[in-house]
């Protein structure tokens, strides 16, 4: 064991060594393509050649690697002391503290492992030697070692890993394989990590019980933390540092070195499993460390203690008791290891190296473990599982004899090893080594190492030696890469290993590998042979050698996998003998790649022209070798091409072209590119090919998408398979691009609601990708915001856009200027005028009825600019003061103090209210509620009011509980009110028990017996009552409602002297009791219970109790028992209760109070809930129907009873925009007040003026938050009235704030809630004075903000991100955005042709909810919440088509390209088309669309009056633009080439594109999904194209008459295009049909030729010629 002075000397070298390194990220892993090197303290990252990003440190940097944490790519670099995580992609670093110095660390699939290095530090006494770290928010793991792992479940003794003495050497993420050395063995382990621990299944029973018992550790009583020097300590502190887990190593089981198992002689490695036990650690030992493990036990610097191994059935290994309480719940990873193989060296523990020298790298799915101190590599198959064996001795060597050996590139990443020899010899395996062809590339080396690529080391120094040569040509790369992955191992490797002989990366070096140059074939035929696995037939006296390449390989040749070749590919050689075979062994498995290549190629329409020729003709020349006529006669006819003369068809039939199984696709037919190639090869006697997906891509895209359109029911599966094969239509020719085309659009027209991002980019619909995962908030136009008044949100000037309305209505709410008033002055004598006016009678009256008009705007305010603006909660929000001067002129005096200061409490209450209510999008804490507070009188009275808006707005829901009794305790009446219903408002119909104590304190009545007297005023426990019914709104909670019940016409208890506030007290008391009871006879099917009869009973006494005597006391019950009565059976129908409630007759008028009178209108209304906005109904709530000629009572009630039927019809119909109502009520307008000044006269007046006043706020209701003008105009002249009472001015102003609700953006619900807050806000009687709270609360006259419904719906472009009018739908109503939609939408759709169809679905309900949460919610942030955003406005996401303008650029459609364009747009390829005017149309017209770009540039370049194309392009690109479908444009263009174009390479193909157009057009695939919509290609531009095709036959008819005949004449282009339009067969199928009709009777073979051929042309002219 070495010294404390050793270690501390191995930590200080480790610490302090300058490391350097680079690491390459695998393509296919996280950040695939960087490359990380590093020295010292930096590092770099690059991206090829390109430094992307250079890191410095203060530490050193040991090690890095890319892997993925937390979902994200990550860069993890190792520091000395530190784990430094990057993430690129969300621009986030975080720094992880280690307690360990880190030797290695290797990226896991999920997460990192780090290798602690043990030089550093003892490893009897560290900790373990290996950790997991999965997240940068998770604990450090340790590993543990079972015996097996499963799906779900670990199975064996859990032991640590790794054990002491070995060393982590190699780790294969993809494989999940650990690769590790030690003095005798190297060792494979399978590793599973998991986020939560897998099941443990008991241990075994031989398992010591001492494992099995958790283990307490004594903890230091002192709080003293340890130092973090590692120099100058003792050597249990240095144990309890370097472990820092919690637990101190030393505690656990260490495991012995486990012996190696016994070695098969006739094998150098074999499988083995562990099977010794590990010996436990001496109790004494563990006791002696107790101390210091608990010491850092506390610490919290390192991970928990429980992260030493697993949780749960691990306890044996870790008790639960050790883990720091602070970490017992953070999250961690957990890591499982289980032996694979064990593989004895003896050598290596005679070696003198280390065995940190060990390294090891995966090819393919072979793992090699290299030892160069052995000269030994050690390989291994890794099979799914993963499971290990050793490799098939026919694929590659276990064991080969070298001294050192890595991977590099020549084609592709690691397609090759360098493998250097004992001897100095450095040889390239261009494959698995042992089987694989070799090319030696150096002597004299003493090392090799790949930097990018090869490098050697010789006599001391590294020289690049690169063997990369990928051809800059990408068809040639491809080709030879290709070929690589299709063929077998042996095959592959020799055409590698003679390009790299060659050291030609050209097309050359490429035909040098397919032995196509002269004299290669002999030469090589034995070497094929072998490549392939194949036992030729050795003629005698011969004999095969090695090739030169294997014997400098120095590597056993070994047996090849066999692949039988038979007949049918060697048949048509000619030239027998064992080289022949070989060669067209060789040559059948080259040309049925080369033939897959090819039909990949042409269904590219980027390659088709330039790689799918060249493809072919090196594909003919090696089927011309074999002489496969019949497959060269194929491809003649699919791609022509110059040759010789065509010999007699030979050889195996040739496969179908891709073109067939698309056809067959409509037709039901689903294809298979595997099915395919097996079938091809199985025809040929071959092996499949291998990786046929990966080289052909499009060919496997594609056949998997029309296999899905085959068995397809509609159109959306089929667009989900193209996003999943990431098919792109632009790369297709028409032919297979159209069909596709057909689906997009159907998807297109209706996209799905629940499809991912990627879908609607694909489907261009960027509304509905928009609708569906959000998007920015929408902005209004600048030539929009000239309507908008300050302060309002800019949404308002959109809807309000053609008038200055808003305007008008903010200058007749502003609260925050002086009036202006002109006084008449006395000319004559203006001097004496000028010293009189400001104290004049008339200018102080008009200064004081100025000042009420202003004092009675507030609330009105908060309900026109409710959430307008929004908030930084980093700041102070500024509450204006109330600005009651007024400035006469011509002198310009101000007039101020006309009201006492005590007089302004209640108006500046309201202030403060309508300023919190402005609030719009924000999240606020107690803290900042609090810190608003104010020591002035004026400003107790505003913030008093803020704590009220910002309960309504629902932000009191977090108010802390010392907040509110430093609130409660000064029993400031204000702000008591304010916060006792703010806090009401905000735990609305919750019930919730701490707002049910800060209600009940207040209220006398509500404190248990005995309690100490609070003597609160009696508008305070007024507040309170009302309080405790909105809490308990709708809960049905019968000991509050018993409670509230009693207080009808209790006695008060309070110290307050003044009785005014008695009639306040029943009516919260009433209104209390209803809510808690709101809606109970409709929703529970009537109060049946014995407790609601008995209440309901009381009830009606007290209402009829006013007909006989009335007493004040008996009035004040009547009232509240009213209105109790009206929210309890709340549109129940109950005609019983509706009786009692009955309008008085003539004889009992005198009896009964006239404001009562109201009261039972408006509640009978209210119950029956029956109102009609129509003359009759109105007519039967009262007898009497002319105030004219009536006396003085009966007129009382006709007023009161009037106002009360409006009220109740206002509150019905609220929100709903009624037209009828609307003109019923303004009707009642026009009854004239009395003018004389008699007492009965101005009684009258007064009931009058109610009427009047309840007439406005029953407008304002109904249509609430539309602005309607007619309602506008009677306000407006309202507003100008001076001579009224301050209830009048109130009355007006909440009416207007109503009529333009959040400033046009809110409208009112129609809930039983909604409508029971209105009525407590518009509750009649008004207040007489500001100062005035007899008959109502005033602070209750805001509530009317918990009925507002978030209906309104605009529209937001997505191409420009802003508000726009479009026309709308919604159950067969029309509608215009931006718009309040009805009440009971549930969903609106577009109705206009300039955009996309488009819907919205109106959740109501949920919207009311978002707002609710996010006005709820306390965050700190200040940024607006786009959740709350969201819930007050639906938004409508919508796509204008291309071609169309905005309806505010053009309203009428008169300037759209459909309106404007006089003449057809369809394209037409024959016809006349006048190109002159078509070019000046689009000039006109596509200038300023800015949905299409791209059309101005090619109206400008291309379309061109002067050719046929120009006009052509002119018709196709109006087409497009008139349809919004640009795909169209490529198509068209394509078909004018093919058809015109007649000497291009792909005309045959062209030809099979249009055939593939009319089979798909006449399939009923096409009918599923297009079903009855417009093609996207017309029939007759189809028509037209075969029609074209057809007049072009004429010059190569000829040349088709040859063919026919059997002329044996090379095939031009236009023969080529002419056999495939008339659907010609083959040249050997065309033999067998002139045989059999040879042999047939004349007019029976005719019979059966045109059942064969589908052409009559073909047909007659097979008749001639045969």
């Amino acid at each position: 064991m070495p010294s404390q002075l050793e270690r501390l000397y191995a930590m200080a070298h480790s610490s302090t060594h300058v490391l350097h390194g680079q690491w390459d990220a695998p393509v296919s892993g996280a950040l695939g393509g960087v490359s990380l090197s590093w020295h010292a303290h930096t590092l770099e990252l690059r991206r090829g050649a390109r430094v992307e990003h250079v890191y410095s440190f203060k530490e050193h940097v040991r090690d890095a690697c890319t892997t993925f944490m937390n979902d994200q790519p990550a860069l993890c670099i190792v520091l000395d002391r530190m784990l430094y995580v990057h993430m690129p992609h969300v621009g986030e670093a975080f720094t992880i503290p280690l307690t360990f110095c880190t030797a290695r660390a290797f990226p896991l699939k999920k997460g990192i492992l780090l290798v602690r290095d043990q030089r550093a530090h003892d490893g009897a006494s560290a900790g373990p030697q290996a950790y997991f770290l999965q997240g940068v928010f998770d604990h450090l793991s340790s590993w543990a070692l079972v015996e097996s792992i499963q799906t779900d479940a670990v199975h064996g003794t859990l032991q640590s890993f790794p054990e002491l003495g070995e060393h982590i050497v190699h780790v294969d993420p993809l494989m999940s394989i650990i690769v590790t050395a030690r003095a005798d063995a190297l060792r494979l382990y399978t590793c599973r990590t998991s986020s939560d621990p897998l099941r443990h299944t008991s241990p075994p029973a031989t398992q010591d019980p001492e494992l099995l018992r958790p283990r307490k550790v004594a903890r230091r009583s002192s709080a003293r933390r340890s130092r973090r020097s590692s120099r100058h300590v003792s050597e249990p502190m240095l144990s309890r540092r370097v472990s820092d887990l919690g637990t101190s190593f030393s505690m656990l089981p260490v495991p012995e070195p486990r012996p190696p198992p016994p070695t098969n002689p006739a094998a150098t490695a074999t499988a083995k499993t562990a099977a010794s036990a590990p010996s436990l650690a001496a109790p004494a030992a563990a006791a002696s460390t107790t101390s210091a493990a608990a010491t850092m036990a506390r610490r919290a610097t390192g991970p928990p203690a429980s992260s030493m191994f697993l949780d749960g059935a691990d306890a044996s290994l870790a008790s639960v008791g050790d883990v720091n309480p602070l970490f017992s719940d953070f999250a961690r990873g957990h890591a499982y290891v289980a032996l694979l193989d064990d593989i004895s060296v003896p050598h290596l523990s005679h070696a003198n190296a280390s065995v940190m020298d060990v390294h090891a790298f995966s090819m393919d799915s072979l793992l090699y473990m290299v030892i160069p101190s052995c000269s030994r590599i050690f390989c291994r198959h890794i099979i799914a599982g993963p499971r290990i064996a050793p490799p098939v001795h026919t694929r590659a060597d276990a064991v080969l004899a070298a001294r050192d050996a890595c991977l590099v590139s020549i084609v592709r990443r690691h397609d090759a090893m360098a493998l250097l020899h004992e001897d100095g010899r450095l040889v390239i395996a261009c494959g698995p080594p042992g089987m694989a062809a070799c090319v030696e590339w150096g002597r004299g080396i003493d090392a090799v190492r790949c930097r990018g690529d090869l490098e050697v080391c010789v006599q001391g120094q590294w020289i690049p030696r690169p063997v990369f040569m990928r051809p800059a040509c990408e068809l040639t790369a491809h080709i030879l890469e290709s070929l690589c992955l299709f063929l077998p191992t042996r095959a592959s490797s020799e055409i590698l290993a003679r390009f790299l002989e060659r050291r030609l990366p050209t097309w050359q070096g490429l035909e040098h590998a397919l032995c196509m140059e002269p004299n290669d074939r002999v030469h090589e035929a034995d070497e094929i042979l072998a490549c392939l696995g194949l036992s030729p037939a050795v003629q005698e006296g011969s004999s095969k050698a090695p090739s030169s390449a294997a014997a400098a390989a120095g590597v056993g040749a070994g047996v090849g996998v066999g692949v039988g070749v038979g007949t049918d590919v060697t048949a048509g050689c000619g030239h027998p003998g064992s080289t022949t075979t070989s060669v067209c062994a060789f040559d059948a498995y080259v040309a049925m790649a080369l033939h897959m290549l090819a039909q990949d190629s042409f269904l590219d329409v980027h390659r088709r022209r330039t790689h799918t020729p060249i493809l072919v003709q090196l594909l003919l020349r090696i089927v011309e070798r074999l002489g496969w006529t019949r497959w060269s006669d194929a491809w003649r006819r699919l791609v022509p091409v110059a040759s010789q003369t065509i010999r007699p068809p030979a050889g195996p039939a040739p496969p179908e072209h891709l073109y067939v199984l698309l056809e067959r696709a409509t037709r039901g037919h689903p294809p298979s590119l595997t099915a395919y190639a097996d079938d091809l090869a199985s025809s040929l006697h071959l092996e499949p090919l291998s990786n046929i997906r990966t080289c052909c891509t499009m060919a496997a895209a594609v056949l998997d998408v029309y296999a899905v359109l085959a068995e397809a029911t509609s159109a959306q599966p089929v667009a989900d398979a193209i996003l999943q094969h990431r098919l792109r239509t632009s790369c297709l020719p028409p032919g297979i691009a159209l069909p596709l085309e057909e689906v997009l659009r159907t998807c297109q027209l209706d996209p799905p609601r629940d499809a991912s991002a990627d879908m609607y980019t694909l489907l261009r619909r960027a509304d509905a990708k928009a609708a569906a995962f959000g998007a920015p908030p929408a902005t209004v136009p600048a030539s929009m915001l000239t309507t908008l008044a300050p302060g309002l949100d800019p949404l308002s000037a959109q809807i309000f856009h053609a008038d200055f309305r808003l305007l008008d209505v903010a200058r007749m709410l502003m609260t925050t200027h002086p009036h202006t008033a002109r006084m008449p002055v006395d000319v004559d004598d203006a001097a004496a005028a000028a010293s009189s006016l400001p104290t004049s009678a008339m200018a102080t009256a008009m200064a004081k009825a100025l000042a009420e008009r202003t004092m009675a705007q507030c609330v009105g305010r908060g309900l026109f600019r409710y959430a307008s603006r929004p908030l930084r909660t980093t700041g102070t929000w500024r509450t204006p003061r109330l600005c009651l001067t007024l400035r006469t002129l011509p002198d310009g005096n101000l007039i101020s103090d006309t009201h006492a200061a005590s007089e302004l409490d209640w108006p500046e209450f309201h202030n403060g209210v309508a300023s919190a209510l402005e609030i719009g999008t924000a999240h606020v804490d107690s803290s900042w509620i609090f810190a608003h507070a104010s020591s002035s009188r004026g400003g107790r009275a505003r913030h008093a009011g803020f704590l009220l808006g910002l309960g309504l707005h629902g932000h009191l829901r977090r108010l802390g509980r010392v907040h509110a009794y430093r609130y409660l305790a000064p029993r400031h009446t204000l702000t008591t009110i304010g916060l006792v219903l703010g806090l009401a408002a905000s735990f609305l119909g919750s019930g919730d028990t701490a707002a049910r104590q800060v209600m009940a304190v207040q209220v006398a009545a509500f404190l248990p017996p005995g309690s100490v007297p609070l003597h609160m005023s009696t508008i305070t426990q007024a507040t309170g009552l009302l309080g405790m019914g909105l809490v308990f709104c709708e809960t049905d909670h019968r000991w509050t409602a018993a409670r509230l019940a009693t207080q009808l016409d209790a006695q008060v208890d309070t110290a307050d002297a003044n009785e005014a506030h008695l009639d306040l007290y029943a009516q919260c008391a009433g209104l209390g009791l209803g809510l808690v009871y709101l809606g109970r006879a409709r929703r529970s099917g009537g109060m049946t219970s014995a407790s609601d009869h008995a209440l309901v009973l009381r009830l009606c006494r007290s209402v009829a109790a006013c007909d006989d005597v009335p007493p004040l006391a008996a009035a004040r019950t009547a009232a509240a028992s009213c209105l109790a009565l009206a929210l309890m059976f709340l549109r129940s129908g109950r005609v019983d209760i509706a009786d009692a409630l009955a309008p008085p007759t003539a004889a009992t008028l005198a009896h009964i109070r006239p404001d009562l009178l109201l009261l039972r209108a408006l509640a009978r209304s209210l119950i029956l809930g029956d109102a009609v906005p129509d003359d009759a109904w109105l007519r039967q709530t009262c007898v009497w129907q002319d105030p004219a000629g009536l006396d003085t009572p009966s007129t009382l009630a006709f007023f009161q009873i009037r106002a009360g039927a409006c009220l109740a019809l206002g509150l019905q119909y609220a929100g709903t925009a009624d037209e009828r109502a609307r003109v019923l009520l303004l009707r009642q307008l026009m009854f004239e007040a009395p003018t004389d000044a008699s007492f009965e006269a101005r009684v009258v007046q007064a009931a009058w003026s109610t009427l009047q006043n309840v007439v406005h706020i029953s407008l304002a209701c109904v249509m609430a938050g539309t602005g309607d003008v007619h309602v506008l105009r009677v306000l407006r002249a309202a507003h100008g009235c001076l001579d009224v009472s301050y209830g009048t001015h109130l009355a007006t102003h909440m009416a207007l704030g109503l009529l333009f609700l959040g400033g046009g953006r809110f409208s009112v619900s129609q809930s039983d809630k909604a409508l029971a807050m209105m009525l407590i806000a518009f509750l009649p009687s008004f207040p007489a004075a500001p100062d005035d709270s007899r008959a109502h609360l005033q602070a209750a006259r805001h509530l009317s903000i918990l009925t507002l419904a978030p209906r309104l719906v605009a529209a937001r472009d997505v191409s420009s991100n802003e508000v726009c009018f479009l026309p709308m739908s919604s159950d067969h109503v029309r509608l215009e955005a931006p718009t309040l939609v009805p009440t009971g939408t549930l969903s609106v759709s577009t109705r206009s042709r300039r955009y996309w169809p488009a819907s919205c679905i109106l959740d109501h309900v949920q919207r009311r909810a978002l707002i609710a949460a996010s006005a709820s919610s306390s965050s700190s942030s200040s940024s607006p919440s786009p959740m709350h955003q969201a819930a007050l406005v639906h938004w409508l996401h919508v796509q204008r088509r291309t071609g169309f303008l905005s309806y505010a650029d053009d309203p009428h459609g008169h300037r759209s390209i459909f309106a404007r364009t006089a003449r057809s747009a369809v394209p037409q390829l024959g016809g006349d088309i006048d190109g002159t005017c078509m070019m000046r149309d689009l000039a006109a017209l596509i200038h300023g669309f800015k949905t299409a770009p791209e059309a101005q540039l090619l109206v400008h370049y291309v379309c061109s009056a002067n050719a046929g194309l120009g006009a052509f392009c002119a018709s196709i690109l109006l087409d497009g633009l008139l349809r919004d479908a640009p795909m169209l444009m490529r198509v068209y263009l394509a078909l004018w080439t093919g058809t015109y174009e007649q000497d291009a390479s792909d005309r045959v193909l062209f030809v099979h594109d249009t055939q593939l157009l009319h089979a798909w057009y006449a399939s009923p695939a096409d009918a599923v999904v297009r079903g009855s919509r417009e093609r996207l290609l017309p029939r007759d531009m189809l028509d037209s194209v075969r029609w074209q095709l057809m007049c072009q036959l004429a010059p190569a008819l000829s040349e088709v008459a040859a063919y026919v005949r059997g002329t044996r004449a090379p095939l031009t282009r236009s023969g080529a295009s002419a056999l495939a339009t008339l659907r010609a067969p083959l040249l050997s199928d065309l033999e067998i049909l002139r045989t059999c009709f040879a042999s047939t009777p004349r007019p029976l073979a005719v019979h059966a030729l045109r059942h064969v051929l589908d052409h009559d042309r073909l047909v007659q002219m097979c008749v001639d010629a045969w």
